[in-house]
């Protein structure tokens, strides 16, 4: 590969850094129950916890490309790492739910923001053009290694107490902050320039209450329960949010047409440059966001599905390592070997395996019970992502003037984060929705129970969703309805056919992205 001793250091960082941050969005998500249980709060209020991390660090990642103007990459690193420390430790101390969401979540979330931003800034500027496909391709397939190995590593630190975890996490993060020392300071070419804070203001309350509104909404996203609330209820606050958003975006463009008539854009930095609104870097960007939609929303539900059905308990963990690894070393083996093949290619044979693959794990879900069809689906998936992985980052730099590379750092990381959020959004309102009808029809109607699907009460029907045997028999019991003989067998089959309409659509997804995958930008401007 030919790094050099100091870019082997801001490789090691960096990948320190992204593991730090990525087992700890695994860790929340893999602790919940102990989390929720711990403080004593709902499934509602627990699940926030989930959604922090993406909710809060997303929208600010847009604007941390800004950053590099006025301070050094290094330093911005390393601030960012200090409050993923200060965040992760800070949950050893804090016994009470709201405190720990607004001191130890907030602290991680604004830090991942300025660590992921810039790493993405110091691999663009501190590693060699000859080594920086092969620092992206390992920077970002690290991710998959990560989802492989950090359930192995809780289930050895956390025997007793989920904060052990958190601990474990900050040892990681305050280890990446140590060994930044030794990377080089490099200042920054000052500007005369100032931030729009009203603009950054207004762009981050914009994808702020998007993702929120996302996350809120009954049945899609992270809080799908049944709470004591009524459907209208549920649905008023993320509309109000996403309307909310809308107008913001009205205010935005309204106040850029105002600095334009008052000569002032020469006084600012623009946030998103005109040069970056181009098919290229949109369709970059896009891919990106892609990638880890289907990252997130295939490997929860894949996952889920395991988890909740009649397989062992180590099914899971070996169906992300065969996910993982061929992700991995197909992206480094293409970014090391595969110099000469151009990106658009490389999104098209990536995407056309995600089709396949996609399509015949959909078409063998029903079929048979054994594991070993999703084994081998999971892993030409990996292979799939690990083609489009490789040189994703690089499209986007591509499609911009170098001199902007830079500030387009955070776009990269933050589409990287709404993709993932939008990701688990849709996979589980897709799950949920899809299980409820076919719960509906198949456990009522289709088992002589007209009458009671008649009077089905609204919050068992907001309850049902993508859930185990065992879950579905209390739940039923506790709302009072007859338990057919024969519910396992029908909620396995609805749980296999909403799986295999969620793969399906996901595959005809993949296959019209092919397009996008076609408009990136091959080489540097």
């Amino acid at each position: 590969m030919g790094f050099t001793k100091a870019e082997a250091k801001i490789l090691l960082c960096v990948c320190l850094a992204q593991f730090a941050v990525s087992a700890d969005n695994i860790t929340t998500a893999l602790l919940i129950k102990d989390i929720m249980m711990s403080f004593q709060v709902s499934i509602a209020q627990g699940q926030i916890v989930t959604s922090s991390y993406s909710v809060i660090s997303a929208p600010l990642m847009i604007v941390t490309g800004l950053l590099g103007y006025f301070f050094c990459w290094k330093k911005i690193f390393q601030f960012g790492l200090f409050l993923c420390t200060a965040g992760e430790f800070s949950a050893l101390f804090i016994h009470d739910f709201y405190p720990f969401i607004g001191i130890s979540r907030l602290a991680f979330g604004i830090g991942a923001a300025l660590t992921l931003a810039s790493s993405v800034a110091l691999l663009t500027t501190r590693i060699q053009v000859k080594n920086r496909m092969i620092a992206f391709s390992i920077w970002g397939a690290s991710v998959a290694i990560i989802s492989m190995i950090s359930p192995m590593l809780l289930a050895l630190i956390t025997s007793t107490d989920w904060r052990r975890s958190f601990l474990f996490l900050g040892f990681i993060s305050l280890t990446a902050l140590i060994l930044s020392r030794n990377l080089k300071n490099i200042t920054p070419d000052r500007t005369e320039k100032k931030i729009d804070l009203v603009a950054v203001s207004l762009i981050v309350s914009i994808v702020g209450l998007f993702l929120v509104s996302v996350s809120l909404a009954p049945s899609l996203g992270f809080l799908s329960t049944a709470e004591n609330h009524s459907v209208l209820d549920n649905l008023t606050i993320p509309t109000m949010m996403l309307i909310t958003a809308i107008i913001l975006s009205f205010v935005f463009f309204a106040h850029d047409r105002m600095k334009s008539k008052l000569n002032r854009n020469d006084l600012y930095i623009t946030i998103i440059p005109k040069s970056f609104v181009n098919k290229e870097m949109i369709a970059g960007l896009y891919i990106l966001l892609f990638l880890y939609l289907i990252y997130g929303g295939v490997l929860f539900s894949i996952v889920s599905y395991i988890s909740l059905g009649t397989y062992d308990i180590f099914d899971s963990s070996i169906a992300i390592t065969v996910f993982a690894l061929p992700m991995f070393f197909v992206s480094v083996l293409i970014a090391s070997k595969g110099k000469d093949l151009t990106i658009s290619s490389l999104n098209t044979i990536g995407l056309l395996i995600l089709t396949v693959s996609l399509a015949m794990l959909a078409w063998s879900i029903t079929r048979t019970e054994s594991i070993m069809p999703i084994y081998l689906g999971m892993t030409s998936i990996g292979i799939g992502c690990g083609f489009i992985a490789s040189k994703s980052n690089i499209a986007v730099n591509n499609s911009v003037d170098a001199s902007l590379s830079e500030q387009s750092s955070g776009l990269q990381v933050s589409a990287r984060n709404i993709g993932y959020v939008i990701g688990i959004a849709l996979f589980t309102s897709g799950l949920t929705l899809m299980t409820k009808g076919q719960l509906l029809d198949s456990a009522f109607i289709g088992s002589g129970l007209s009458d009671v699907a008649a009077n089905v009460k609204s919050e068992f029907y907001l309850a049902l969703s993508f859930m185990s045997n065992n879950s579905l028999h209390q739940m039923m019991t506790d709302f009072n309805i007859p338990v057919p003989t024969n519910i396992d067998t029908l909620n396995n089959n609805a749980r296999s056919m909403a799986l295999q309409n969620a793969l399906y659509i996901s595959s005809i997804m993949c296959l019209l992205s092919i397009k996008a995958g076609r408009m990136v930008e091959n080489k540097p401007k």
